[in-house]
């Protein structure tokens, strides 16, 4: 547990200089990212732990394949 506690230490200085250095507004973003994060990591260890089966998320990215769109998408 103390590693946690250092780990969480070292987290909030980084976020302290950030907001010092990069002003609050990428302060705000970034801690709302860290936050998105962390609760996205629960739920996924949750669902592990009660044995559900997810598709993983994430962006579909169409590769091109020297075809017209209409010719493909059909």
């Amino acid at each position: 547990m103390s590693g946690d506690g250092d780990r969480l230490d070292d987290l909030l200085v980084v976020l302290v200089r950030l907001r010092e250095r990069c002003g609050p507004d990428l302060y705000r973003r970034a801690l709302a990212t860290a936050r998105t994060a962390v609760g996205r990591v629960v739920l996924a260890e949750a669902e592990r732990r009660a044995g559900l089966r997810r598709r993983p998320s994430g962006t579909v990215v169409r590769f091109p394949t020297g075809q017209p769109r209409d010719s493909r998408d059909t």
